[in-house]
């Protein structure tokens, strides 16, 4: 098997695809690749817990990386006010930027509703009715809601969590001209359980639930230029949180590692037969 195997660092391609923020075009694409080239035979226990295997093997615990590259560089401010759909390992999410926080949010793109100025709807157990739509003095879109009774502003492209699920605006308008006529505004909405917001930093930085929970065993990397607000990439790092019994950081195999956003997928080192002998 050998101690390193440093010749092969395969990239996996789990997204791709274009948008368009004001007549500019933008491409993404999104790529898996190990954080680690170290795969060793060797003992990860001690003592009566003595194991001979196989596993993947890291110093500082890092086993994967998922990077988000974007052509050309997407000024983050028009994010603000115009999220995005990114879609990785199958799954669309909001990407958006918060000017007032510096904090960018990823947000599921499932159970999204639009409602026009005074309809409602019952989604994940919460009744939202759409009351206004209003604009600030910077730009700042906002939808009025009356949320199970209570009413709340919220920023487009922020979210906020209501009796624990997570809602979020995506857009929203104060009226749209269809032919002659003019219609109420609207405003689309996310309901869901899941939810994420992280800072934008060239060096690892923590990603938080959208009730501002740190996930454990993620970090995130941004390839951000602060003079001129634009973003190139999003690097999201996935990291053991244990060790095995001989202290070292390692995935052995037949073991397999969730990812802690983007759930539903996993890291699988596949079973090695190992023969019998000292």
């Amino acid at each position: 098997l050998g101690s390193n195997i440093s010749s092969v660092y395969s990239e996996l391609q789990v997204g791709s695809g274009s948008f368009q923020i004001n007549g500019q075009s933008y491409t993404y694409q999104a790529l898996v690749q190990p954080a680690s080239d170290q795969i060793t035979f060797n003992n990860f226990g001690s003592g009566s817990n003595y194991i001979p295997a196989v596993g993947v093997v890291s110093s500082n615990g890092q086993l994967l990386t998922l990077t988000v590259y974007f052509s050309p560089s997407i000024n983050v401010t028009s994010l603000s006010t115009s999220p995005q759909q990114i879609t990785v390992l199958g799954t669309s999410y909001y990407l958006s930027y918060n000017s007032n926080n510096g904090y960018m949010y990823l947000v599921p793109a499932a159970n999204s509703i639009t409602l026009n100025v005074g309809q409602s709807a019952t989604v994940n157990g919460l009744t939202i009715q759409l009351t206004n739509v209003v604009r600030d003095q910077s730009g700042n879109w906002y939808a009025v809601l009356n949320i199970n009774g209570q009413s709340y502003t919220i920023q487009v492209g922020t979210s906020q969590v209501i009796d624990g699920v997570n809602v979020y605006v995506a857009n929203a308008f104060a009226s749209v001209l269809t032919s002659s006529n003019v219609s109420a505004g609207y405003a689309t909405i996310v309901v869901s359980q899941g939810g994420y917001q992280f800072s934008l930093s060239t060096s690892a930085t923590s990603v938080y639930t959208s009730s501002g929970t740190a996930v454990n065993g993620v970090t995130v990397t941004t390839n951000y230029n602060s003079t001129t607000q634009t973003l190139s990439e999003l690097q999201f790092t996935f990291s053991l949180t244990s060790t095995q019994p001989n202290g070292q950081y390692a995935l052995l195999a037949g073991q397999s590692y969730q990812l802690p956003i983007f759930s539903g997928y996993e890291l699988y080192v596949a079973p090695v037969q190992l023969p019998t002998g000292p």
